[in-house]
């Protein structure tokens, strides 16, 4: 791997595999999600995609859509060919209210 590689204290919470473009891709607690083309054991991409850690990674039917979901409560849909990001829908998380009168 070259010098664009993860460390090892960056755990992997999801991992999952395009067949169409032929690489791994995983989620990481370190809010990143790295691309790796396993042929040539390099890693294509890396970047932050969330405020939090990348928790589940899967593919659409078209297998250039990866959506991505995170801590932080977002869920975005990224286009694998620019690495760029579709779409973000953020979910408000859950806040118990008081029901005292």
């Amino acid at each position: 791997m070259d010098e664009r590689s993860y460390t090892r204290s960056s755990q992997i919470n999801k991992i999952v595999w395009n067949d169409e473009f032929n690489c791994l891709v995983s989620g990481h607690e370190d809010k990143f999600i790295s691309f790796y083309d396993l042929r040539s054991n390099t890693l294509i991409n890396r970047f932050v995609a969330h405020a939090d850690a990348v928790t589940d990674l899967t593919f659409g039917p078209t297998n250039h859509q990866l959506t991505s979901v995170s801590h932080d409560g977002s869920i975005r849909i990224w286009d694998i060919r620019k690495f760029n990001c579709l779409y973000e829908l953020t979910v408000n998380l859950f806040s118990p209210q008081s029901t005292q009168s």
